[in-house]
């Protein structure tokens, strides 16, 4: 059984947290690091929602190509 989400987030919390601590760096050194890693991971969210967009999409074009040419079959028997 995979892991609970809820559980995965904990742990990440948790190992970004030792992580900044044991950096030992003033807040003002950490801010622009995790601001960094705050617009990496918006870019890849947008870039994931595109791809799922478009594949959607073209399975919705797939599947309406495959209904027209059932359509077509249809009316030819008639």
């Amino acid at each position: 059984m995979d892991k609970p989400v809820q559980l995965v987030i904990a742990d990440l919390k948790s190992g970004l947290s030792n992580a900044i601590n044991n950096a030992q760096l003033p807040m003002v050194c950490i801010t622009p690091v995790v601001k960094e890693l705050y617009e990496n991971c918006m870019m890849i969210e947008r870039e994931q929602y595109i791809q799922a967009k478009e594949g959607y999409e073209k399975s919705l074009g797939t599947e309406n190509n495959k209904n027209s040419q059932a359509d077509k079959k249809i009316k030819t028997v008639k």
